[in-house]
């Protein structure tokens, strides 16, 4: 909802965002710890992404 909030994204576009990015890579990798971290810290790695094209 974030992504469709802050870039007037349709849910299905957000959705593909997310899916198809090196973060949600990341995020199915338990050795990185990233899928206990709260939301809004995982989102501003997203933004990240989005921005420069790079996760970090």
């Amino acid at each position: 909802m974030l992504l469709v909030r802050d870039y007037k994204m349709s849910i299905i576009d957000a959705f593909s965002t997310v899916y198809n990015s090196e973060l949600y890579e990341r995020l199915n990798d338990l050795d990185t710890g990233l899928y206990y971290q709260s939301p809004l810290y995982v989102y501003h790695y997203l933004q990240n992404e989005l921005k420069t094209g790079r996760l970090a």
